[in-house]
């Protein structure tokens, strides 16, 4: 995955922030942005990356590298009823259509491995 690929994911799983939103948080233009997600460019320096990271709460090294895919801090949860809770918010953000086919194609490709994981059975996607 690209980093034009990855910022669109966190910026959509960030609240559906805009890019304009973005661009202001990290004091950059729109065009730079859209650069970014569109054009295949990426931030000239370590520091922008770093900026991009903490907003996202994500891996430095993930962001920067094009060969890996994101990974999102995981929240312990404490009981039957709070999965409930979870699984019936993102029923309702897929058939909302808040979430692209290839956000859809994430959540459940990470759904299925961390199933499989959990299984001790190793993953075939």
């Amino acid at each position: 995955m690209i980093f034009g690929q990855k910022l669109r994911e966190l910026r959509k799983a960030h609240n559906n922030m805009s890019q304009s939103q973005l661009a202001e948080h990290l004091q950059v233009s729109l065009r730079t942005v859209r650069g970014w997600e569109l054009e295949g460019r990426s931030p000239k320096s370590v520091a922008l990356y770093q900026k991009i990271a903490d907003l996202f709460e994500c891996d430095l090294n993930v962001l920067m590298s094009d060969d890996s895919s994101l990974s999102y801090p995981t929240t312990p949860v404490s009981s039957t009823e709070e999965i409930r809770q979870l699984t019936n918010r993102l029923a309702e953000h897929f058939t909302s259509g808040s979430l692209s086919a290839n956000e859809m194609d994430i959540i459940m490709k990470t759904l299925q491995n961390a199933y499989w994981q959990a299984k001790g059975t190793p993953d075939t996607f």
